[in-house]
């Protein structure tokens, strides 16, 4: 998912954050006031969740668990099931090269199947591409056999410093949170266990910019 959305062009795009000190606390739309979103950090914890404001909403259960390494980076993220909140879904590792850029994500919590996605940045640490490679289990052999991966890359980079680099907890600001401008141009590209290629997407954003050329993510 990539932010902002253009999917409704006459829903407001506004979010309000609430912060204690540098950290947000709670994030809610100016549209639907009966849920939003609760992160609590404990330790080297951070929780997040959705919240419901009225309990005649029904919604279904979003919860993730996010552990910090010695140097405040993400280590680990778990998704919670939706419909069981309390068992783990989903487990995610991250690691970062000697330049504390990310370098790498594995998920691999199912047996059956993992991915491995590859980090890539420019020299100005903007992320250039993800490539995400995907296996299954062979039960025959009991070794993984690759599936296929995808080909993501990011350009287009403005020179306006990125305001979403500490938003990076909510899943839709996670790629844009990672570089230190703002990207213009995303590509996708598929491909099947032979890395023949079988299908890609293109999107692009025209920005607007205040008169300091600082991006207005809120005009888009």
């Amino acid at each position: 998912m990539h932010y902002p959305q253009d999917f409704n062009s006459q829903l407001p795009r506004l979010v309000n954050l609430s912060y204690i000190g540098d950290k947000v606390v709670k994030r809610s739309t100016i549209y639907i006031k009966e849920i939003y979103e609760n992160i609590v950090y404990e330790g080297n914890e951070i929780t997040y969740s959705t919240e419901l404001n009225d309990e005649e909403t029904i919604i279904v259960p979003n919860r993730s668990t996010y552990y910090l390494d010695e140097l405040n980076r993400i280590s680990k993220k778990i998704y919670y099931e939706e419909a069981f909140p309390t068992s783990v879904n989903d487990t995610l590792n991250f690691e970062y090269d000697q330049n504390g850029l990310l370098s790498k994500i594995e998920k691999n919590n199912n047996p059956y199947n993992k991915k491995e996605s590859l980090y890539y940045f420019n020299l100005n640490k903007n992320l250039d591409s993800i490539v995400t490679s995907s296996y299954y289990l062979d039960y025959n052999t009991s070794n993984y056999e690759y599936e296929g991966k995808t080909v993501e890359v990011f350009s287009g980079y403005d020179s306006s410093p990125n305001p979403l680099k500490h938003l990076g907890i909510f899943d839709e600001l996670f790629y844009r949170s990672l570089s230190t401008n703002n990207y213009t141009e995303y590509k996708l590209k598929k491909y099947n266990h032979l890395d023949v290629m079988f299908g890609e997407d293109f999107r692009n954003w025209s920005f607007v910019y205040d008169a300091n050329g600082t991006i207005r993510f809120d005009l888009f």
